[in-house]
């Protein structure tokens, strides 16, 4: 293209100027100079890539493959890792050797997809086959069983276009494996060949060897025929051949060979040469159009469906840094026509027409981004403040230049008075007027407290030029709201309503609402406004409408062509229709984040906002107190930073956004919108995370896209479900809904702000349960819910023959049971007998006394006379008695527990309940009382123990025993 400008220019100026046709015609090459030249800058205008690598969870940055599958997903090949990406995350496939076969080494590497789907893909050392109807790997060994053919023998592997598969053996065999039949020899190579390629066009297959020839084999006929090309003896052995089909007919084959490239196109038996500029091929590719993408180290080349050159990618700049296309191993288009490129050094990136349309500017990498507003003069320049400075940025240089005019310690504000092409700054040192030339301007006016009647501070916040009079309504301080005459610099503030008074005003924010004839001003407090014509003051939205916490009540202002008026809060939008009635616009009506930095008008109808998630569209509807909302991600672009308040225009059909990272421009703003209309997304089960008792108990298993069905075991039953709609292209960030039927009580809404989101579910018990998953479509409407049945299998002791055994156990143990009393009464009635018979003989005979040691008897005395002692003190127990009996407790437990039967607390209770029942008969004293005397101080534990011994409460004992003497020892 340029070598073309330079020949018409050339060609131009060598025409006679003397004569005026000739001037003419001149002129006209010149015009069609400039728009070639237009045309050849709008081609190589740089497009913008997406990197993607391990920040984003790849297993390594050296990737060398990458494959779109049908599932719409992505298939990744790193060094030592397979794995499959959503566009959210990776999930590992690991390292299949143990199903892969070796072969020779293989340069590029290859990737082939059969007529089952499946992928049979080498790289410099092995041969794997990925089904992905199974989305898993497949035993190469059990493929290629069928041959009675041992994997150890064979050298390297191809397919043709109908799955026939040629081998090369390491004897060099060529070997023909054609399905359904005998694996058959065709040919023999030299033990220094080997086989490159297999090229089938038609029913021709056109196999390449390393020496250059290319041997011919015709289905029909089932044999090798005259060879299209005999090779020569340069030892140019390294070589590689890639093909694609060709839309017009034939395959486009390119073949490096030595370093010398040949790329053509094969028809009709017949090698038809196209010149090339470039020979390390890796890969050819379809784009969807007609043409072909033609993949190579350092380049990636396009050609028209002409099979001419349009297009050529040397570097892969990224809103972050620029990368030179090196080591690029693979590439592919995704279901949405984006492309992918695998690089050995960086992981992958990703181009799509969405990228393409976000830039972001750096304005100063010294200093933070602490813009505080921003406005748009023409369609070249957009001048912004900072808390310590102006400056202007020049949309076509990319520039930010500071002015130096004005000094000052702070600026507040921004406002341009077109009528009069003046900027008016607000600053800690009084408003000034700025005169715009070029990226600099220059100060025309200045008021501060020195040069303006009526004000006591030259701290401005805000100002506004009043159309048609030599009046500024602005604010100087806290309270100091007026009007400033700039032409016998006279302040006059306005009056505060009584209401008003008494809250703190340091009104940050303002805004000029024209359409309505008035001032709005927010401060931390409240949002009120200045109304011009009836000269009040008022607050402007009720308490319940506004925030009231620490963030400011609004951030921006916007009054719009159509007659709304928006306030942008940390709660969402207000908006005040033409009929005055306000609605408050947030998560309820489809804005994902409800903080709002900021409002401008479209290009056409409707609004922008930026949020703390990205940007927004609101547009108008038929119904007045409806819109449609649209909602985009600016990814990466914002860098972990976030939009500024205040900071969003447009201009023309651009978006420019102010954020703490930088100026981000968005461009084309029709089709943005249109774009995400065109886009069909449905959520998709993608993979399932087992996890038993909080830990990992498996990997994480990829679910396949037939797979509708899925069966876990009962000690499965935490899991995590991964969704994912595989919209790479777009920035919106989509709403989902699920719900798990059985477990959730109703659909429950989700924002993703990545196009994906998990679930996990935590103890769920067996049985069978839908999953249903939705997107909300840009038209406002829900999707279709995809579905996929769960079953939690129960655990052996739940299962039906789990019951019929525990049935049967059940009988027998009936029986059993019923057995053994029957047996029971016999014996009781067998011991009745016994006992009869005893109790005659024991009447004739006298029991022989008991006696007790001598020891025994004094531990006895010893032990009651310690009790008698104590006897009123209720800490006296156990451990107090065998300390004073100089034993241990356990000793003591055992000693009485041997003598009396009774264990030492029963025997210090007994021995005070016998003095508590003499005492009931023989004083009177009440029971509670008695209670405290004999060392108990809990009445109802008393009782207690008293009925233990007696059988019966203390009062009835009193009752019953009142004229007998009972014996107390």
């Amino acid at each position: 293209m340029g070598q073309c400008l330079t020949i018409i220019l050339t060609f131009a100026y060598s025409i006679d100027k003397s004569i005026l046709a000739m001037k003419i015609i001149r002129l006209l090459i010149l015009i069609s100079a400039m728009a070639i030249f237009a045309i050849s800058k709008s081609i190589s205008a740089p497009r913008i890539a997406s990197n993607i690598c391990v920040i984003q969870g790849m297993y390594n940055n050296t990737a060398w493959l990458v494959e779109s599958l049908s599932d719409h997903s992505l298939l990744v090949g790193t060094d030592g890792n397979f794995s499959i990406y959503d566009g959210v995350r990776f999930y590992d496939l690991g390292y299949p050797a143990n199903s892969a076969i070796d072969v020779d080494n293989c340069v590029p590497m290859e990737v082939k997809t059969d007529l089952k789907a499946r992928l049979w893909i080498k790289n410099s050392k092995k041969l794997f086959v990925y089904a992905q109807d199974k989305a898993k790997f497949e035993s190469v060994d059990s493929l290629l069983s069928l041959w009675e053919l041992d994997p150890k023998e064979i050298s390297n592997l191809f397919l043709d276009d109908e799955d026939d598969i040629w081998l090369l053996m390491r004897n060099g065999a060529l070997m023909l494996c054609a399905q359904e039949q005998e694996a058959k020899k065709i040919g023999q190579l030299g033990s220094d060949e080997r086989l490159c390629g297999a090229v089938q066009e038609q029913s021709k297959v056109y196999l390449y060897d390393s020496r250059g020839r290319i041997q011919v084999y015709d289905k029909t006929s089932n044999q090798l025929i005259e060879p299209l090309s005999q090779g020569d003896d340069r030892n140019l052995i390294w070589m590689n051949v890639v093909s694609c089909s060709y839309s017009g007919g034939g395959k486009v084959v390119a073949v490096n060979r030595g370093g010398e490239g040949e790329f053509g196109l094969l028809r009709n038996g017949k090698l038809i040469d196209i010149p090339f500029p470039d020979h390390a091929f890796l890969k050819m590719f379809p784009d969807g159009y007609g043409g072909i993408y033609v993949v190579c180290w350092m380049h990636v080349w396009h050609l028209d469906s002409n099979l001419q050159l349009t297009d050529n990618i040397e570097q892969l700049p990224t809103l972050s840094k620029d990368f030179n296309i090196q080591f690029i191993f693979d590439a592919t288009l995704d279901w949405q026509g984006g492309m992918w490129l695998a690089n050995y050094r960086n992981g992958l990136f990703y181009f799509s027409p969405d990228n393409n349309r976000i830039h972001r500017f750096t304005l100063d990498e010294n200093e933070t981004y602490n813009m505080r507003a921003m406005l748009a003069i023409g369609d070249r320049q957009i001048w912004y403040i900072k808390s310590i400075g102006l400056y202007c940025f020049d949309i076509q240089s990319g520039q930010s230049v500071v002015c130096s005019e004005i000094q000052s310690p702070e600026f507040f504000s921004i406002f341009y008075d077109e009528s009069r092409n003046r900027i008016w700054i607000s600053t800690r040192d009084g408003l000034y007027g700025l005169e715009p030339q070029g990226t600099r301007g220059q100060v025309k006016e200045h008021f501060s407290k020195e040069t303006v009647k009526g004000i006591d501070t030259s701290r401005c916040l805000w100002a506004f030029p009043i159309e048609g009079t030599s009046q500024i309504f602005c604010c100087f301080g806290a309270k100091g709201i007026g009007f400033l005459d700039t032409e016998n610099r006279q302040f006059d503030s306005v009056a505060f309503p009584e209401e008003l008074n008494g809250l703190y005003h340091d009104f940050f924010k303002a805004y000029y609402d024209k359409k309505r004839g008035r001032v709005v001003m927010s401060s931390a407090q409240e949002v009120i406004c200045y109304d011009f014509e009836s000269k009040q003051m008022r607050q402007l939205f009720p308490s319940e409408l506004v925030s009231t916490c620490i963030n400011d009540n609004a951030h921006d202002f916007l009054s719009t062509r159509q007659g709304h008026f928006l306030a942008a809060t940390a709660r969402g939008i207000i908006l005040e229709n033409p009929n005055e009635e306000l609605t408050l616009l947030n998560e309820s009506n489809g804005i994902y984040s409800p903080y709002v930095h900021s409002v401008c008008e479209g290009p056409e109808r409707g609004v922008w906002i930026s949020t703390s998630r990205g940007i927004a569209s609101i547009q108008p509807t038929s119904d007045p107190k409806d819109f449609s909302i649209s909602n985009y991600s600016l990814g990466e672009a914002l860098g972990g930073g976030e939009p500024i308040d205040g900071c969003l225009l447009t201009i023309g059909d651009n978006l420019w956004c102010g954020t703490s990272n930088g100026l981000i421009l968005i461009e084309n703003l029709s089709t943005l919108t249109s774009k995400a209309d065109a886009i069909d997304l449905s959520p998709r089960l993608i993979a399932i995370t087992i996890n038993q008792d909080g830990e990992l108990a498996s990997a994480t298993r990829i679910i396949s896209r037939d797979e509708t069905h899925l069966t876990l075991d009962y000690q499965h039953n935490f899991f995590t479900l991964h969704i994912s709609d595989f919209n790479y292209m777009s920035m919106s960030m989509p709403l989902f809904s699920y719900q798990l039927e059985g477990i959730d009580r109703g659909w429950k809404e989700i924002i993703s702000d990545r196009g994906g989101f998990d679930l996990s579910y935590t103890n769920v018990p067996p049985g069978r349960y839908t999953l249903k998953v939705r997107v909300k479509k840009s038209d406002g409407d829900w999707s279709q819910p995809s579905q996929w049945a769960i079953t939690i299998k129960p655990p052996f002791y739940l299962t039906w023959w789990a019951y019929l055994l525990y049935a049967i156990g059940a009988i027998g143990l009936i029986w059993l049971c019923a057995y053994i009393y029957k047996g029971r009464a016999r014996l009781l009635a067998q011991l009745r007998e016994k006992r009869n018979k005893f109790i005659i003989q024991a009447t004739e005979i006298k029991p022989e006394p008991v006696e007790i040691k001598s020891k025994d008897k004094e531990f006895l005395a010893r032990a009651v006379a310690l009790i008698n002692k104590h006897l009123s003190e209720p800490d006296f127990r156990v451990e107090e008695l065998s300390s004073e009996m100089g034993m241990s407790r356990s000793t003591l437990y055992r000693r009485v527990q041997q003598i009396s039967g009774q264990t030492p607390t029963d025997f210090v209770n007994s021995i005070r309940i016998r003095h508590a029942a003499r005492l009931l008969l023989e004083s009177g004293e009440s029971v509670k009382e008695v209670c405290m005397e004999v060392g108990f101080n809990d009445i109802r534990y008393f009782r207690n123990a008293f009925k233990k011994v007696y059988g019966i409460s203390p009062q009835q004992y009193r009752e019953e025993h009142a004229t007998t003497s009972v014996p107390v020892e």
